[in-house]
């Protein structure tokens, strides 16, 4: 099990599973509608939760049964503020969505995680995270292609502050014990 001074379980030599498409897997073989892709938008609902809850369940049991670890890559690829708008999302209703994203999978990994089945969180998010993690100051580019989008809102949403070329502080509410930050 993960703590800040072993290194990312999935790193070593063991397998490790991860989920299947969520998103194909919703619209294609349960009929669930996702605007946009974008699955993070089913937690506003207590059945979209379950949901994304029962998708990931069943992999899980999976990883147990084999007694392998597995990676819990969240439901966040949309969940910023290029896509996010397109939803209706606000800058705290997107962070809101993230943190409960997060939430989710930590809860997953108490009911799964073994000493044979280690769990890694991976908060998964693109380029147009950065304004709302603050990654980005005003003016600069880094938003993977999206200009004048997702740049320069300044800390909004998880704290994550741009320091001298540094971050010093990455999505502080989300990213507990040990998680990785994935951005692609």
């Amino acid at each position: 099990m993960y703590n800040d001074l072993n290194p990312l379980p999935q790193l070593s030599d063991r397998l490790f599973l991860t989920d299947g498409g969520m998103e194909t897997t919703f619209i294609f073989h349960q009929g669930i509608d996702l605007p946009h892709f974008a699955a993070f938008d089913l937690l506003k609902t207590a059945e979209g939760y379950q949901a994304i809850a029962n998708y990931y369940r069943a992999y899980l049991s999976l990883a147990v049964e084999q007694r392998v670890g597995f990676v819990l890559e969240s439901p966040t690829w949309r969940a910023n503020p290029d896509w996010g708008s397109r939803l209706g999302y606000g800058s705290e209703a997107l962070a809101t969505a993230n943190r409960e994203a997060i939430a989710l999978l930590h809860l997953l990994r108490q009911a799964y995680e073994t000493p044979d089945t280690p769990i890694a969180i991976k908060h998964r998010i693109n380029p147009g995270h950065l304004g709302i993690l603050g990654l980005v100051a005003p003016g600069g580019n880094g938003d993977g292609g999206t200009a004048g989008r997702g740049r320069g809102r300044g800390g909004g949403g998880f704290g994550g502050v741009f320091v001298g070329g540094a971050i010093q502080k990455v999505v502080e509410a989300a990213m507990l014990d040990g998680d990785v930050l994935m951005l692609d």
